[in-house]
């Protein structure tokens, strides 16, 4: 932990770092969207910045959860302005279906209500093209609005927490230059994981080789907030690289994101790290799960996430030339 303060960047963290060629923003700047006029409130404007893509084939695509990230800042916006009396301020559900990468520049999300209720609330919101001529949607998600802020007279049952590693005595920090380079939103977290293992992939005392737990912390120093959940539980690598001799593999194979279901079980925000502790339940017919619990510094887990990918040999990917999802 001698260097955690040290940005990916640094020379001592990073020897092979390569200079960016593009400015890069808070996440939580990069996320925000702005309301289209004459829609009736219901479609909102952004832009997918280069520093927070990843790779979707052939070319750069804004990276899954940054995109969960903005259609949850955006129906926290569509919320407050229609139903702002509901009190009903945060997101704590999303399900979210790829249907295909969204491209660098401008987006537009469209959003609308599903259901209303006393204590929650459900919305759909999608990204779409933003030429109005020639619509397409690259994603559609159902929304869970309410709060997060804890009811002292709701129903509950106390659990043990979770056994985490200790950043200190038990991980090491990993990066990868070739792996920031091909994905540039992933250069946006400073990584810590358990050093037991044969590699930094996986750790037999924790979880085993279906599994991976690690420690994150934003490089830029802020904080986090619930926004930032679905982009920690999208930047964790596929695990069946566990199962390889190293990252290099990662280019023989794409493993898009199809669906992203985060549950957010209590407020984040404060919290300088948060453990990612992933486990695969199956890997078959080039289909993979990944179950996910994003828990903090006392062992408590803040949210839980479902993760559906699939593993495309990256020379059959090529063939198609577009990078689709579906």
């Amino acid at each position: 932990m001698a260097n955690a303060h040290l940005p990916n960047c640094h020379p001592d963290v990073t020897p092979d770092w390569f200079q960016e060629t593009f400015s890069r923003t808070t996440y939580l700047e990069a996320i925000q969207t702005s309301l289209v006029e004459g829609f009736d409130g219901g479609r909102y404007q952004g832009y997918v910045q280069p520093g927070w893509c990843s790779s979707a084939g052939r070319q750069l695509a804004a990276h899954g959860g940054y995109c969960v990230g903005a259609l949850m800042t955006t129906c926290q916006q569509f919320f407050a302005k229609q139903h702002g009396d509901m009190n009903q301020p945060d997101c704590i559900g999303v399900h979210v279906e790829f249907l295909a990468p969204v491209p660098q520049g401008n987006y537009h999300v469209t959003v609308k209500d599903v259901a209303l209720g006393g204590r929650q609330s459900v919305v759909e919101a999608c990204i779409v093209s933003s030429d109005i001529r020639r619509p397409k949607t690259y994603i559609i998600g159902l929304v869970r609005m309410g709060r997060l802020i804890e009811d002292k007279e709701a129903p509950g049952i106390p659990i043990p927490t979770t056994h985490i590693p200790d950043r200190v005595l038990e991980c090491t920090r990993v990066t990868n230059a070739n792996y920031y380079r091909a994905s540039p939103a992933t250069a946006t977290v400073r990584i810590f994981s358990p050093k037991d293992g044969v590699s930094s992939m996986w750790s037999p005392v924790f979880g085993g080789q279906n599994c991976r737990d690690r420690w994150h912390k934003m490089d830029d120093e802020t904080l986090f907030e619930t926004e930032h959940l679905p982009l920690i539980a999208d930047l964790i690598p596929a695990i069946p690289l566990n199962y390889e001799k190293d990252l290099s593999t990662i280019f023989q194979w794409r493993m898009p994101t199809t669906s992203l279901t985060p549950d957010i079980k209590s407020d984040p925000r404060g919290n300088e790290w948060l453990l990612t502790r992933a486990a695969m339940r199956r890997f078959y017919n080039g289909r993979f799960d990944m179950d996910i619990k994003i828990i903090d510094d006392g062992g408590n887990i803040i949210a839980t996430c479902t993760q559906a990918c699939l593993a495309i040999p990256a020379k059959v990917s090529k063939s198609k030339g577009k990078g689709e999802k579906l």
